[in-house]
């Protein structure tokens, strides 16, 4: 597959002469760490990696063997062809409006332009799924919203998937997040509660469903 027809190669960095390949996420030969040296010097001709081990889940930051499951392709059409999630997602664009008010926007004193005033009232049950390798790593990076809202501690599950950054959680090919929802919502309809939800094999609790 190529990726950006026309523009086979290009310069990482001035400073660095050697050209460089856009390689999609099912290419084989993308490059791991090890053997690869993660941090390469400028000029070294060394090609780094796309694929790093950060080890077990009791270090601090990103853990797991990291995966390439994004196809650039349908991330971009996403961004800029079929859907303007370029303007909904990056903080260029409305979160960054959004989050300057946090959980509540009544100081705004404008709710037509952003009415968040109720989030502390949610009780629904909530179903939050992160990435070993994104923002959201372990369960308690959602502490601070699970602790934001009414729904108790039973209705709360979180699926963290090692390998993944945060924007593979949406863009995944064979999206491991999918059959965790389908799940969850299956739950949700028989009545028995979001319960516990059993994350894909690897090293490390994948998921914690408190109940």
């Amino acid at each position: 597959m190529e990726v950006f027809p026309g523009a086979a190669n290009y310069l990482a960095d001035p400073s660095d002469p050697v050209l460089r390949t856009w390689k999609n996420s099912d290419d084989p030969t993308l490059p791991t760490c090890p053997p690869n040296d993660p941090e390469p010097l400028a000029g070294s001709g060394k090609v780094g990696c796309a694929i790093l081990d950060n080890g077990p889940i009791d270090e601090p930051g990103p853990w797991g063997l990291e995966r390439e499951v994004t196809d650039v392709d349908v991330l971009l059409a996403s961004l800029y062809e079929t859907a303007n999630a370029s303007e909904w997602y990056f903080v260029s664009g409305r979160p960054g409006l959004d989050l300057s008010y946090g959980r509540d926007s009544s100081a705004l004193g404008a709710p037509e332009l952003l009415n968040v005033t109720q989030n502390h009232n949610v009780s629904a049950p909530i179903l939050g799924i992160g990435g070993s390798n994104g923002l959201v790593t372990r369960e308690s990076s959602f502490a601070g919203y699970l602790g934001s809202v009414a729904t108790p501690p039973e209705d709360q599950t979180v699926v963290i998937l090692e390998g993944y950054a945060h924007v593979d959680v949406l863009s995944a090919t064979d999206n491991e997040a999918v059959p965790v929802i389908v799940d969850w919502v299956e739950t949700l309809r028989d009545g028995t509660g979001p319960g516990k939800s059993q994350g894909p094999k690897g090293r490390g609790p994948k998921s914690s469903g408190r109940r």
